[in-house]
């Protein structure tokens, strides 16, 4: 069993699934016109976007759906909306970033603990999915939007949803 023992000794370097920080998802007033535009644009785009709930499936399911998911927006050239799915790890999984060595993990540990371990299709380091919501969000990058811009705004939007609908002040 993996309960009580340093996950990081087990199975080699892992980090938890990301967490929402406070410090970086703030309300922005003395930001630039640009910035503003880009935001506005971000979210009339986040109104009109397709969601879907999955449930806790395996780690090897919830990555081929991902990728169906943005494979869909290159099949449709003119698509520019914002998918977003919500779903579960059963078993418990690790993912390894794209480009991570397959030596960072103990694959026999991971095995023999019922722990499954798939590739992701994006980038970072190994993460350990136990009991968590995870999202993907898929969209196109257009009229100046970048990374930092989605990563940014898609957080704030959350965390305002998180206050209002579900009472999480404290974040």
């Amino acid at each position: 069993s993996i309960v009580g023992e340093p996950t990081e000794q087990k199975y080699g370097p892992l980090r938890a699934a990301p967490e929402m920080h406070v410090s970086g998802i703030s309300i922005f007033c003395d930001m630039d016109t640009t910035v503003e535009s880009l935001r506005r644009a971000f979210f009339d785009r986040l109104a009109d976007c397709i969601v879907r709930v999955d449930g806790a499936l395996s780690g090897a399911e919830n990555m081929r759906r991902d990728i169906e998911m943005a494979e869909s927006l290159q099949e449709h050239v003119g698509n520019d909306r914002i998918y977003v799915r919500l779903y579960c790890w059963q078993p418990w999984c690790i993912s390894l970033g794209k480009t991570q060595p397959d030596g960072d993990i103990a694959y026999d540990r991971a095995r023999d603990d019922g722990i499954e371990i798939v590739r992701r299709p994006t980038g970072g380091r190994a993460i350990l999915h136990a009991r968590e919501l995870t999202y993907a969000l898929a969209m196109r990058l257009s009229g100046g939007l970048l990374h930092s811009h989605v990563y940014r705004f898609w957080h704030e939007w959350l965390l305002s949803v998180l206050r209002t609908r579900f009472g999480a002040e404290g974040m």
